[in-house]
């Protein structure tokens, strides 16, 4: 096959699979499961088990043989990207202040399972044909389906939390923890199992191998990605974080590891902001780009199962491994969370909750397939098992919250109010005015008047602004990562006037900020200015709220009285109301 075929088929070959998982995944929310299920059943009905028995031409055809290399390595580098992008984003402050509740929901939802898992696995090594592979370590084969059975996929599982509308419920935020928790010790173990079913290493070689590897990525190279390094990472954008995330899977493979560690480390690593926020500079684009190419994952995942491949019995084991998962993962979240001091149905829900697998399985199964601890027979019988408690989780959790509160939603569409009414009402609020300033990449100017400002958080100390999405103030300011809200004061009438009407900088005085050099409007129109680091962007209709870390405060004109802006219109802050206010004082 010529370069220019190769070409051809391969542009072939990812039109039906987006088509196709973009198809499935839109019909699995529409019944009510979690969109990632779709995109796992379009990769295995691509594969041998649907599309090569009904019509194995056509496939042949559609996914030739020779594009099976560039969609190995289009799917392991979004792979990387997509679990780089996980592990930077894991928020832990679910954890913070509940380390006892955590501790007790955590042992439960991954002990139990992990333990029952041990125990499947050695059945399945004496007794089973189907786990029969040739030179496998024993301990690593058991350790492997320990951990195969006490995963749980945190993506999908706040997926479903967040189209059941549960998301601030006591459950929710207990089951979210809980995942968080048992993530990194399910990876760890991952890896050592990896490692030990290496033909060219020791055991002991392996276990030091995969636990250097890890040590001195979260501890020596994340301490110097703290500092000047990692500003300077952060600056630049999503380019070298993407390259650092694909660095590491380049590395765990020169170990004679999986691409998963390298990639999870390499992502846990990256730099942060000062308040340990991850920056949506850096995950918004790898997360895109791994959500983009991960559906090829699921095709490559997908051809490689084969149910045929399943000897007499298979689907007895497999009716031993379900109930088996299921009751591990509900029955140790339940207990976890009794023990936590939850209710009954609470501590329900939580078990159901983390029964959730869905991709996290498929890359575990994957890592095990690929490393030799996995047949074809076992590996399909385990994506039979993770698609199962999967599509249980939704309807099981419909029924459980059934009499529970949920998050309000409005009665009548928005698209129903006229939007002059809100507009009416709006005005007749008044509030104080401000001009929101930035820079773009080339360094030029913009800015808006905004009289949507308030404060979030005293610590850390945060603000918010909303910007219109056609604002070219906001694609600057998510280029730039910096911001400066500037205070207007009675006399800046001209200058909100101005920046209502496109951000005229030539109407006012500015100067360049002392951080960022982001502009800073003078005493001539502002009595203060705060110089704010991008915290994080919110999506919100046509508005997305702008959150900032306000790093640097410059009060310019202490005794000036606020402008405000209330029935359309300007004007300064009644004198006798700040004279009253320092009467009472």
């Amino acid at each position: 096959m010529s370069a220019d075929q190769t070409f051809e088929h391969l542009c072939v070959a990812l039109v039906l699979i987006w088509v196709t998982a973009a198809v499935l995944a839109r019909a699995a929310a529409r019944i009510g499961q979690p969109p990632v299920l779709g995109e796992i059943l379009a990769g295995i009905l691509l594969g041998p088990v649907a599309l090569g028995r009904v019509a194995p031409g056509l496939r042949t055809w559609l996914l030739p043989a020779e594009i099976s290399p560039y969609l190995a390595v289009l799917a392991s580098i979004g792979l990387a990207l997509y679990l780089g992008a996980l592990a930077y984003g894991l928020d832990p402050s679910p954890l913070v202040g509940r380390a006892g509740l955590i501790a007790r929901v955590a042992a439960g939802s991954f002990g139990l399972p992990l333990a029952l898992g041990f125990g499947v696995g050695v059945v399945l090594l004496v007794r089973s044909p189907v786990s029969s592979t040739a030179g496998a370590h024993p301990a690593a084969f058991v350790l492997f389906i320990g951990v195969a059975l006490a995963t749980t996929a945190i993506p999908v599982l706040v997926r479903i939390l967040v189209d059941l509308r549960i998301t601030e419920t006591v459950p929710a935020m207990v089951g979210i923890a809980g995942a968080t928790a048992t993530d990194v010790p399910a990876w760890i173990l991952l890896g050592i199992a990896a490692a030990f079913a290496q033909p060219g290493l020791s055991s002991w070689t392996a276990v030091l191998t995969a636990g250097g590897v890890m040590l001195v990525g979260l501890i020596v190279v994340r301490k110097v990605l703290r500092g000047r390094v990692g500003r300077f990472l952060r600056d630049l954008d999503t380019g070298p974080a993407a390259a650092l995330v694909l660095l590491g899977a380049v590395g765990s493979v020169a170990l004679g590891l999986h691409v998963v560690f390298g990639a999870l480390c390499a992502g846990a690593i990256l730099p942060r902001r000062d308040d340990g926020t991850c920056d949506e500079r850096i995950l918004a684009p790898m997360r895109t780009v791994g959500n983009a190419l991960i559906p090829i994952f699921f095709v490559v995942s997908g051809a490689s199962m084969d149910l045929t491949a399943l000897p007499a019995g298979g689907l007895a084991w497999l009716g031993l491994i379900l109930p088996v998962a299921i009751v591990g993962k509900v029955g140790g979240g339940y207990l976890g969370s009794r023990l936590a001091g939850l209710h009954r149905k609470d501590a329900l829900i939580v078990g159901v909750l983390l029964n959730t697998r869905g991709l996290t399985e498929i890359v575990v199964l994957s890592v095990g397939l690929q490393v030799g601890l996995l047949t074809k027979g076992m590996y399909s019988m385990f994506v039979l098992m993770a698609l199962i408690t999967t599509a249980l989780t939704g309807p099981l959790l419909g029924r459980l919250m059934r009499g529970t509160p949920r998050e309000p939603v409005p009665a009548v569409p928005i698209a129903d109010l006229d939007v002059r009414e809100l507009k009416a009402l709006m005005s007749m609020f008044p509030t104080g005015v401000a001009v929101v300033t930035t820079l773009d990449g080339k360094g030029v100017p913009h800015g808006l008047t905004c009289s949507s400002l308030s404060s979030l958080s005293l610590e850390p100390p945060l603000l918010l602004v909303c910007v219109h999405n056609r604002s070219g103030t906001l694609a600057a300011l998510r280029d730039s990562g910096a911001f400066a809200v500037n205070l207007l004061h009675h006399e800046g009438g001209e200058a909100a006037e101005a920046f209502a009407g496109g951000g005229r900088f030539t109407a006012v005085d500015w100067r360049p900020g002392e951080l960022w050099s982001t502009p800073v409007l003078t005493g001539h129109d502002a009595h203060a200015a705060a110089e704010c680091a991008l915290h994080r962007l919110i999506p919100m209709g046509d508005h997305t709220i702008v959150v900032g870390r306000v790093a640097r405060i410059t009060v310019l004109r202490p005794a000036a009285v606020p402008l405000v802006y209330g029935q359309r219109r300007y004007a300064a802050w009644p004198r006798s109301a700040t004279a009253d206010k320092s009467a009472d004082q």
